[in-house]
């Protein structure tokens, strides 16, 4: 097995970017070739995040769909017809057929000898000649289109060669959505850059500082994280709440938001802003280096999800040098167990405001001891995306 074809139809801003950024180039070392194929709109944008010099393995190309002139017809004719009930349903029949096409092009081209993607959600199964495989992180999907979503994952998981999961949690998930597995369902958890172990850890910050690198989705529980942040405030502790994570700045604005349930942490927000206004900031989406910087000005990461595949920002805190508040949940609690983190991690119990903010509480002038903190981060930093690729190989060499 020679030349690996990438395929992400699904790019979203924040954790899955990520991780394409840190998985797609370690790939490269492993194969001959990875071609790693992008919506035409963000092929700028990922070249640029990744230098050439680095990976002289990896080849981004975009896909193309609107210079095909099918694609080109499709396009056009949507806009005439797009308030047809039934156009909906055809077009994206033949947008099926025409990605198929120019996949299968590509693969001819480029020798490839297996497909695979690094999100599964909305993005549909190509139809190739090749095996698929794809990463599956949850099923936590929280939309108007969500049937439509899972009934597509469904799809992936019973036809693809090889499903790669994240957790024990996900693969649970897996087994009660789809009574169909196709493939081969293989745990290989997420790495952490190791460039984080860079970021500065200081014996105390004033004022103390908790930080939510989130973006802003329902699941995340911004509101029980408002309410505890508020009983804080209340008791006259001397702290600030730092949001960061695309659409976090909705949950301050004076603009209602469409999703009910980030609609009650933006009313909250609004009914307590006497209190909130001076100690808690939406910094929105961050690019690296500033994301960075302002983890050197926080003390504690606090992790209010509800709902999680796998929560890399608890293993990116541990090597930021920072203790983590985070809701008791299964896939919380897989990761803490697996590296040993008990000792800088502490647990709430999810949805519970009153027993958040009594560990947060705990947490206000504290600092992590030294010595459990290198080793905690020596742990994880001990399993590389080298690690995640050369899984990700092996698996593959066996269906290719």
């Amino acid at each position: 097995m020679n030349n690996l074809l990438v395929w992400d139809n699904e790019i979203i801003t924040g954790g899955v970017e990520t991780i394409q950024l840190n998985l797609v180039p370690a790939l490269a070392k492993k194969f001959k070739q990875v071609i790693w194929v992008l919506p035409d709109h963000k092929l700028q944008y990922f070249k640029e995040k990744i230098k050439p010099l680095d990976n002289n393995n990896l080849t981004i190309i975009a896909l193309g769909y609107h210079k095909t002139i099918a694609g080109s017809l499709l396009r056009n004719l949507d806009q005439i017809f797009k308030k047809i009930p039934l156009w909906k349903k055809l077009c994206s029949g033949f947008q099926r057929k025409i990605i198929n096409s120019i996949l299968s092009g590509l693969i001819e081209h480029f020798q490839a000898d297996i497909l695979f993607t690094t999100c599964i959600f909305s993005q549909p199964f190509p139809s190739v000649k090749i095996p698929v495989t794809g990463v599956l992180h949850d099923f936590n999907y929280d939309h108007d289109d969500k049937p439509e979503v899972l009934e597509n994952m469904r799809i992936w998981v019973s036809q693809s060669s090889v499903i790669f999961t994240i957790s024990e949690y996900s693969v649970r998930q897996i087994r009660e959505y789809c009574p169909k597995v196709g493939g081969e369902l293989k745990i290989v958890s997420w790495a952490v850059d190791a460039d984080l172990d860079k970021i500065e850890t200081p014996t105390g910050i004033n004022p103390f500082r908790f930080i939510f690198p989130a973006s802003a989705i329902a699941t995340k529980g911004h509101k029980v994280l408002f309410e505890a942040f508020k009983s804080l405030l209340e008791e006259g502790v001397d702290a600030e709440l730092i949001l960061t994570g695309g659409g976090t700045q909705e949950l301050l604005s004076t603009e209602p938001i469409e999703n009910k349930d980030l609609e009650k942490a933006r009313l909250f927000y609004h009914d307590n802003r006497h209190l909130f206004e001076n100690n808690l900031q939406a910094k929105g989406y961050l690019e690296e280096k500033k994301f960075r910087q302002l983890v050197e000005s926080c003390s504690v990461f606090v992790l209010p999800s509800l709902k999680e595949g796998f929560g890399l920002p608890l293993l990116e805190a541990v090597c930021c040098g920072r203790s983590v508040v985070c809701s008791l949940i299964e896939p919380f609690q897989e990761q803490v167990s697996r590296f040993s983190l008990e000792s800088i991690v502490s647990f709430f119990k999810p949805g519970d405001s009153r027993d958040l903010a009594r560990i947060m509480h705990n947490q206000v002038g504290l600092w992590p001891d030294q010595i459990r903190l290198r080793k905690a981060k020596s742990r994880v930093l001990n399993w590389t995306w080298l690690d995640v690729a050369q899984a990700y190989f092996d698996e593959m060499q066996k269906v290719a």
